[in-house]
């Protein structure tokens, strides 16, 4: 079993929105992203922008650390 440090950023994102049990849409309008980044996100498909982990970040009221979305290298 995945501890949260150890889960996958796109996995940490998922289950911020899930567990304010918003939908996608409910999510992506309070990002200002359009629903189809946000499962490109969530499925780590693509890596969020500068501006789409701030606002990840601030949304979920949580740090880039804890999000897993602070980049490598």
């Amino acid at each position: 079993m995945y501890n949260q440090t150890e889960r996958p950023w796109y996995v940490r994102i998922k289950r911020e929105r899930l567990s304010l049990g918003w939908s996608i849409e409910e999510a992506a309008e309070q990002l200002g992203v359009d629903e189809r980044t946000l499962r490109d996100w969530e499925a780590g498909r693509h890596f969020p922008s500068y501006a789409g982990r701030r606002a990840l970040r601030d949304l979920y009221g949580k740090t880039l650390k804890e999000l897993g979305l602070v980049p490598s290298g």
